[in-house]
């Protein structure tokens, strides 16, 4: 992790953490890691996305290319006042994703895109990749740090990934890597829209209720239901006004048609 060492570093560590700003990183180690700043978005923390190809050939390097293309179209799309603040975000070109300042912003949120493609197994080159952009020092805080492998629908995924990420959840696309934006956004904690809560009255409506969190869940929904969702010994009440707060969407269930 780099910290602030001048008064211009500190000011952007500062501003970062004051403006809740989205970085967009991408590239590799022939042309450098490129920063770019989006303010304006409604969020919890600022975050940091990190997108890198770990492909043998040009493909995975054009996703990674397509794919900031259309997280740049997501980020300035979400809302009215978003705008890439780029004279505020002065690491241009980098060596490695650490050095960013970003990097340096305990709050911030990290997330590492892997991008893979259809080519043969990356699992000796890509580990190498990895470490040598910087992938090292991500691995060894994974603690804090976020990995998200994007690949192909129609490839064999444990042959992609390096040794120490074949147990990560990946998210596949099948036409077009803009379908992961949304599993992208939900990592970074950008993406409310997944976040529902299931309000129901028991007596007539626990069984349509506890098959809703099943397959929602199982579409990568992050569902809040009492009967899963409150620990023993729980506050329950407080539980579901601080589930309710933090929830985009509420799906009632009930016998009686609403009145609103």
């Amino acid at each position: 992790m780099v910290s602030a060492s001048t008064p211009e570093e500190s000011r952007l560590i500062s501003s970062l953490q004051q403006d809740l700003a989205v970085v967009l990183q991408s590239g590799d180690l022939q042309t450098g890691c490129r920063c770019r700043r989006f303010t304006g978005i409604a969020s919890q923390q600022p975050c940091q996305i990190v997108s890198t190809d770990l492909g043998l050939g040009g493909a995975a390097a054009q996703q990674v290319n397509d794919l900031e293309k259309s997280l740049t179209a997501s980020l300035l799309g979400r809302q009215a006042g978003v705008q890439e603040q780029t004279a505020l975000c002065p690491c241009c070109t980098l060596p490695q994703p650490v050095a960013c300042h970003a990097h340096a912003v305990p709050e911030c949120i990290k997330v590492l895109v892997l991008v893979g493609d259809r080519g043969p197994s990356l699992s000796r080159t890509a580990t190498h990749r990895c470490k040598a952009s910087g992938g090292r020092s991500w691995l060894h805080n994974a603690a804090y740090i976020n990995i998200l492998p994007v690949l192909p629908q129609d490839t064999d995924v444990p042959t992609k990934l390096p040794a120490g990420l074949k147990e990560l959840n990946v998210s596949l696309w099948s036409r077009d890597i803009s379908e992961s934006i949304h599993d992208i956004l939900y990592v970074a904690g950008l993406d409310r829209a997944r976040r529902l809560f299931i309000s129901y009255i028991r007596k007539d409506s626990t069984p349509l209720a506890e098959q809703l969190f099943e397959e929602l869940t199982k579409r990568s929904f992050e569902v809040f239901l009492d009967r899963f969702g409150v620990p023993p010994g729980a506050d329950f009440q407080a539980q579901l006004t601080e589930e309710l707060a933090d929830k985009s969407m509420v799906l009632v269930l009930g016998a009686h048609p609403l009145l609103l």
